[in-house]
């Protein structure tokens, strides 16, 4: 593990340098990412660095429950009138882990303290080992990294005065969609984030976004200030198919030609909803969004519909095992393997012919899609007789 070493930045953490005393009467550790280590580093934070102060149980599986909801601060103060959050942000880019912890007092609805520190190459011993050097009685973060946790819904304050002889200005970082924020090069953490630095100090952030181009600019702190970055999305061509082809495809609802098809420069955030329609096929529709920036081939399988054909003959129930059924120009078997004498067809055209002893009955058909056509058939061949008296 890298020596930990202070160092003061013109880019810092913000921090409320206030003691333990002036913290409400009981904590709740509450964590971004509730994995099986969040509990290790509850149970190090409640009994090594705090032992003295009161904390209140709330579970990983509480807290995994309301993250997903976005309603763990709600749940937290049901617990208590008058608790302090310690915050737990965990993150990690290639072989560097970043960590960060933020004191909340949900009752005054103050960002009292954050910190933050960071190793490379570290093991979850280690890390345990960084956040007892950031919280045992100290006040400095032990990285490079300015940040604290910010949460737009709950409408905290957050610290104006820091222990510095130099006035510092605010900057709030956010984004039209969620993002990661690298700030000099060093991963910040995801949108939003607040910064806070000495006035004309430049700085360079860039935010990504799955998806999206990247998104690179110089700020220079001017004045308390916060804004929010619009990311483009990324564009893509798609190659839309269908089997058979010369489908007609309408895309969100309108036509736009026949499969095969290119839609160009479409965003890939960009749901499509595509319709594809082929005579003697059954309508089909999906949902489809681009997946990378290449070209994105989608090929769709097109159902034949079908229509029914009921055999209206003047054989007996015996003689109908004597038929034999042929459907354009396949043998199908005998009339009898047929239920009440129905054929299932393809929707379009179709030849029929059925065969008894010597005597065949053919027909052409053109039905549409759930079509029920009756066929008349004789076999037995009439006679007229002439009788003379």
């Amino acid at each position: 593990m890298p020596s930990i070493k202070f160092m003061k930045k013109n880019l810092i953490l913000i921090a409320s340098f206030l003691s333990l005393s002036s913290y409400s009467q009981n904590f709740v550790v509450l964590h971004d990412n509730p994995d099986n280590f969040a509990k290790i580093l509850t149970s190090t934070i409640a009994k090594e660095i705090y032992p003295n102060r009161n904390f209140i149980d709330f579970s990983l599986s509480e807290q995994t429950a309301c993250k997903e909801e976005g309603y763990c601060f709600k749940e937290i103060g049901k617990l208590s009138d008058d608790t302090t959050v310690i915050y737990i942000s965990r993150y990690q880019m290639g072989f560097e882990r970043y960590l960060y912890v933020t004191f909340i007092n949900l009752k005054d609805k103050v960002v009292q303290r954050s910190l933050g520190t960071s190793c490379e190459f570290c093991t979850k011993l280690e890390q345990i080992d960084m956040i007892k050097a950031l919280l045992i009685d100290n006040d400095m973060s032990l990285n490079e990294m300015p940040s604290f946790a910010v949460f737009p819904n709950l409408n905290l304050k957050y610290p104006s005065t820091i222990d510095n002889k130099d006035t510092l200005l605010g900057f709030e970082i956010n984004s039209s969609i969620p993002a990661q924020i690298y700030l000099n090069g060093k991963y910040l953490g995801e949108s939003p984030q607040k910064i806070r630095a000495k006035k004309n100090t430049q700085a360079n952030i860039m935010l990504l976004a799955e998806n999206h181009d990247d998104f690179k600019k110089t700020i220079t702190f001017k004045r308390n200030s916060r804004e929010t970055f619009n990311l483009i999305p990324k564009m893509t061509d798609i190659i839309v198919q269908s089997s058979p082809p010369k489908a007609t495809l309408y895309v969100n609802g309108k036509k736009v030609g026949s499969t095969p098809r290119t839609l160009k420069k479409i965003k890939m955030t960009t749901e499509l909803k595509l319709r594809f329609v082929l005579e003697n096929y059954l309508e089909d529709s999906i949902i489809f969004t681009p997946m990378t920036s290449n070209d994105n081939n989608l090929l769709v399988e097109l159902e034949r519909g079908q229509a029914l054909i009921k055999v209206k003959h003047d054989v007996s129930d015996a003689e109908r095992k004597d038929v034999l059924v042929e459907i354009n120009g396949k043998e199908m078997g005998t009339l009898d393997q047929f239920n009440n004498d129905i054929l299932v067809v393809d929707a379009g055209r179709n030849n029929i012919k059925l065969t008894k002893d010597e005597i065949v009955k053919e027909e052409n058909f053109k039905a549409r899609i759930d079509d029920f056509i009756d066929w008349e058939v004789a076999f037995l061949e009439t006679v007229e007789i002439t009788i003379s008296f």
